[in-house]
């Protein structure tokens, strides 16, 4: 069964790598177009792409108060 995206970051929020691996298979194609679109093909895209995963890990690891998730959590993952 394919959760969607929503779902698989709720996973993400609660500390499952496993959706965070799926969310990269899933958006590793369209990141790379668009960081190519942005930076007009120069070499270091690949590096942008994995600062851009490093930095929603980072902002997505599990700090939860209260049974809910940071605000800014959702917000960081629509930017991806």
């Amino acid at each position: 069964m394919d959760q969607d995206d929503g779902a698989i970051v709720e996973r993400v929020l609660a500390g499952d790598r496993d959706a965070f691996g799926i969310l990269i298979d899933r958006h590793r194609e369209g990141a790379t177009r668009f960081a190519l679109r942005i930076l007009r093909g120069r070499a270091d895209v690949e590096d942008v792409v994995q600062e851009a995963w490093l930095s929603f890990a980072k902002t997505s690891s599990p700090s939860v108060e209260d049974g809910r998730c940071s605000r800014d959590r959702p917000r960081n993952a629509r930017r991806l």
